[in-house]
């Protein structure tokens, strides 16, 4: 194998340089929006808003009574001030449920919960 000249080195390192991958290249902005959204919960805190707007909206005389809490495997935790409230809650379910569907399909509600509390 021959010796390379000066030129064809430095051009075989230049390549080599370019292959490697760089600790400082450029992210999608939107990947980037998300990690910042995901540290800082600003999202989380976005869809409680419209879930407790929502269920204001929808629950009409429960609302002064009661507020949502956590989705947890599509399951809507509702807490209310006492247990006439949570029967009235649970023979309005059905409706209240339907409501949430059509209001946020996005959080996937499928039951209601709810507690006393």
């Amino acid at each position: 194998m021959r010796e390379l000249t000066p030129e064809e080195q430095e051009m075989q390192e230049l390549l080599q340089i370019k292959q490697r991958p760089s600790p400082y290249q450029a992210k999608p902005i939107g990947k980037a929006i998300r990690q910042v959204m995901a540290r800082s919960g600003i999202g989380q805190t976005q869809a409680a808003e419209e879930l407790h707007a929502a269920w204001n909206s929808i629950a009409g005389s429960l609302a002064n009574i009661s507020r949502p809490g956590n989705v947890s495997r599509g399951v809507l935790q509702i807490f209310v001030q006492d247990s006439s409230a949570l029967q009235e809650l649970h023979l309005q379910r059905r409706q209240l449920l339907t409501a949430l569907k059509e209001a946020l399909p996005q959080l996937n509600i499928k039951d209601l919960r709810g507690k006393v509390g």
